[in-house]
């Protein structure tokens, strides 16, 4: 749970950080040759400066408004272990504020497609429920609400970016890099949801209404949605809640036909109803203590009449839709994610400030109906968290210096099972007790430059029932495992100048290989056993510089990520049809950038790159097999260009380009393999002041541009090839009373 680079991780303060944030990465650099880069030019700077000390500002909180927001130094990151000031945080972190979180859903609600145009280094979204081919740094991120782990880790899904609908959330922070603040799973980066809380006193109503559909063909695409909630302060005692559905009818692509509903899949969101209910109730007890508590309710559903008929890959010809009649017996798609959150603060116990989290969730997935899967099939994942965490942070004085020291310990219970709806057994039920102990130290021995450093250590106890393989009928015997491991992390940020830092770090992240996935076609009755799931450690080494200037905000980064372990799953050569574990050690290195800059009074514009590559080693010590292109995008660009026409009328014209991947001699057959095809959208927004409340109109691939997401052409599956959706208009009106 020790984070690399995080900063100040508990407290609950403002951060000095831009709205947005870049990183670069660094192709076939050695890691001497990372940091040597980075000191180089750091170092220098930071001596010439060190006599000026009050060069350097004092982060505070500033408020900003629509006219100044080009000038933000500092947001509000309030991650459970992230508030840091990012003049002082050696990493890469993007953080999408509600302001920015509302004009994108004016294009799409869909929270992976919302990322994919917000955050460096993650891959471009196919627009559905799954995320099995969203990638942070070409690698998994853990996703959380509030710190709750929503992943499942036992068997992963794929479906954990699509667990909260928009409307409960008040930023989104984006840690990217391998991290191991929140334990297993952050081999790519930290995707964290903070949800709403009540800033004003009084109570304050919101309602919003909203139609999206097809432009391209409105009949049956209609989207209507609606959105109420309240929150209040009085005193001590502060609330929110709020509640929204979404019906979504069909998609249809740019020639106006309509796209598979499972579209890429592993689910879809093509005619589905969406739920979501939220609540949060927080008490000041005195000036000191605080108590909060919260609840999250979503579900997914999917009803559909229609079924994806093949394409063809070698022609690139679409796969279509059809209309026809489900088996008797098979239950809607979907998920549902339950999250019940509270958390205890103290800012003064033993002269440190104390947080204590205690929470359970609950998740339930169901998948499409295989007719040809062991006689006709549908499974549910059902996977239950209850957990505790526990972080204290303490000022430290060593002679003349102050630093500080968070440290803490986390527990949970993890028990995750995959069945028929028939009752038969796919994955055994499996239950995991971990519990880690972490500790980040950090210290600013001058004026211009800061450093950290920690540690964690983490135990898994593991216990497989027995079960019977439905593939191969053998009795696996179930089992205990035991496993654990001790991930570090360094990193050093230098004030070069006013505005401007240089920072270097070393982390490590760290996952379990999927064990259900790999358990459930064995044809080994000891499997359990002979499997041997040790956790995956990803070394992260990354250097970058920061701009933060009057009308001019910037970053750009590079990285290197190697891991010993791979997690892929491959087919065995023995035994066709059955899966293992890919060890094959992995190197992938990359390039990231953001800028955000104000150009002329109420103009506004910025982008992003993202350039990423990934090796395998074959086994002789070259790195010289490539990563699969579900795992490593092409080249990601993204621009826009913002105007405040008045004070209650704005504009937005956004753009993404995805390049071009094919490293695979064209392959046809082969999963992740496929060739990627170079596409291009560009989407526009307004919002403007009408009446009591504030009219907002978006059009998603305003140019109606044809083409394949980056996951429906790496599949090489024919039911997979669906189009992305044409030109697709939303209209949202909302008042708050």
């Amino acid at each position: 749970m020790l984070y690399i680079y995080i900063k100040r991780i508990l407290r609950a303060r403002v951060v000095d950080m831009r709205t947005k944030k870049c990183r670069m990465d660094v192709p076939k650099a050695s890691y001497l040759e990372i940091f040597g880069m980075a000191l180089a030019v750091a170092v220098p700077w930071g001596h010439l400066h060190a006599q000026d000390a009050a060069a350097q500002e004092t982060l505070e909180p500033t408020e900003t408004t629509q006219d100044d927001a080009v000038k933000l130094d500092v947001v509000q990151v309030r991650a459970s272990r992230i508030p840091a000031s990012i003049s002082e945080y050696p990493g890469s972190l993007t953080v999408i504020d509600q302001e920015s979180l509302a004009r994108q859903t004016a294009f799409a609600q869909d929270i992976g497609s919302i990322l994919a145009v917000s955050v460096p280094g993650l891959s471009t979204s196919p627009g559905s429920v799954s995320s099995f081919d969203t990638t942070l740094r070409g690698r998994s991120a853990i996703v959380l609400i509030d710190g709750v782990p929503i992943s499942p880790t036992l068997r992963q899904a794929g479906r954990d970016i699509a667990s909260i609908d928009p409307s409960a959330i008040e930023q989104i922070d984006v840690i990217r890099g391998a991290s191991a603040i929140y334990g297993n799973g952050g081999a790519g980066g930290v995707i964290n949801y903070i949800t709403k809380r009540p800033v004003r006193e009084g109570v304050e109503f919101n309602t919003k209404l909203g139609l999206a559909l097809s432009l391209t063909n409105p009949g049956d695409s209609a989207r209507p949605s609606i959105m109420q909630s309240v929150s209040g302060k009085s005193g001590d005692v502060s609330f929110v809640a709020s509640g929204s559905f979404e019906r979504i009818q069909s998609f249809y692509d740019a020639d106006g036909d309509r796209i598979p509903p499972a579209q890429t899949g592993n689910g879809g969101l093509p005619d589905s109803d969406i739920a979501n209910l939220f609540g949060k109730v927080g008490v000041d007890i005195g000036t000191r203590q605080r108590i909060e508590v919260s609840g999250l309710y979503y579900n997914q559903g999917q009803d559909t009449d229609y079924y994806s008929t093949p394409g063809n890959v070698i022609r690139r010809e679409r796969a279509g839709a059809q209309r026809g009649v489900a088996a008797p017996g098979v239950d809607d798609e979907g998920n549902t994610n339950i999250v019940f959150n509270t958390t205890y603060s103290h800012t003064d116990v033993l002269g440190s400030t104390l947080r204590l989290q205690g929470y359970y969730q609950n998740v339930e997935q169901m998948f499409e109906y295989d007719p040809l899967r062991y006689g006709g099939t549908q499974s549910l994942i059902e996977s239950r968290k209850t957990g505790g965490r526990l972080d204290m942070d303490t000022t430290l004085y060593l002679g003349d210096l102050q630093g500080s020291l968070l440290w803490g310990i986390d527990y949970s219970v993890d028990d995750t099972v995959q069945k028929m709806t028939d009752g038969r057994v796919w994955v055994p039920e499996i239950s995991q007790n971990a519990l880690g102990y972490f500790a980040q130290f950090e210290i600013s021995p001058t004026h211009w430059l800061d450093l950290q450093a920690g540690i964690r250590h983490e135990t898994f106890d593991v216990n497989v029932a027995s079960f019977v393989s439905l593939r191969s009928g053998v009795n696996i015997q179930g089992g205990k495992l035991k496993y654990s491991t001790t991930p570090l992390n360094a990193g050093f940020v230098i004030h070069a100048t006013k505005g401007l830092d240089v920072f270097g770090a070393f982390s490590q992240g760290f996952s379990l290989s999927d064990v259900g996935r790999a358990l459930r076609d064995s044809p080994v009755s000891d499997a359990v056993q002979s499997l041997k799931p040790r956790p995956v450690i990803y070394d992260n080494y990354e250097a970058g510089v920061r701009y933060r200037g009057e009308n001019l905000v910037g970053e750009i980064s590079v990285f290197l990520s190697e891991s010993d372990l791979g997690v892929n799953f491959v087919d065995d050569p023995l035994n066709p049809g059955v899966l293992i574990i890919d060890r094959k050690p992995e190197r992938i290195h990359g390039i990231e950038a953001s800028l955000r800059g104000s150009i002329a009074e109420n103009w506004t514009v910025g982008g992003t790159l993202t350039r990423i590559e990934g090796k395998a080693d074959s086994g002789d010590g070259n790195y010289d097999i490539y990563i699969d292109s579900r795992r490593i995008p092409p080249l990601k660009l993204t621009a826009f260009v913002e105007h405040q026409l008045a004070s209650d009328w704005f504009i937005r014209l956004q753009g993404l380009y995805s390049g071009n991947r094919d490293r695979f001699q064209n392959n046809t057959t082969s999963t992740g393999l496929g060739r990627i095809d170079s596409f291009s959208t560009i989407d526009l927004m307004t919002s403007k002041g009408l009446g009591p409340g504030t009219l907002t109109v978006g059009i998603l691939n305003v140019l109606n541009k044809a083409y394949l997401p980056i996951s429906a052409q790496a599949q090489n599956r024919a039911d997979r090839l669906a189009m992305a959706p044409g030109a697709t208009m939303s209209v949202q009106y909302s008042v708050k009373y």
